[in-house]
């Protein structure tokens, strides 16, 4: 509680209802049986998400590898994969990759007439890195982030092209 109670600049009575807030959550106990409870109903959410988030996107996630082209199944890896999806679905943007901030990280930069219509980041699931994401924020250029190697996570050629579609206003 030391770094809230900096934040807090020393006043006694914000310190009060922190040391307060504090006591209150080392006091929740669940039983074995609300634990099991709020457990089901984190799954129940979970597949309600995936199961809304599915036809928007196309199959994306799940236990079982997909029938449809994915990351994972083509050949010679992810990136000639991404390569390929972004050049055939969007032929009408020059569509260049180049290496990112560090070796888990690709950056393709969707160009047409010269702007830049969107960037795409694809990375490890264990990078953080968050600069370019900010840096289009700031500029207002539409970015994109899909991770290489997270699991369940298919990266279905459906699921690309629509998010990659949506990005770029289509």
């Amino acid at each position: 509680m030391g770094l809230l109670k900096n934040l807090l600049g020393g006043k006694p009575e914000l310190e009060a209802l922190a040391d307060q807030i504090k006591e209150t959550l080392h006091s929740v106990q669940l039983s074995p049986q609300d634990a099991g409870v709020f457990a089901e109903r984190e799954y129940q959410r979970r597949q309600q998400t995936a199961e809304n988030a599915s036809p928007a996107y196309g199959t994306w996630g799940g236990d079982t590898p997909p029938a449809e082209e994915n990351s994972f199944t083509y050949p010679g890896g992810y990136l000639p994969y991404f390569d390929m999806v972004f050049r055939t679905e969007f032929p009408e943007y020059d569509v260049q990759y180049t290496p990112g901030a560090n070796s888990r990280i690709t950056v393709f930069t969707f160009r047409r007439g010269g702007e830049t219509a969107l960037i795409v980041e694809i990375m490890n699931s264990a990078c953080s890195a968050q600069k370019l994401r900010r840096d289009c924020a700031r500029q207002g250029i539409p970015y994109l982030r899909y991770y290489y190697d997270h699991e369940g996570w298919w990266n279905t050629r459906s699921y690309v092209t629509e998010r990659t579609r949506r990005a770029l206003g289509g």
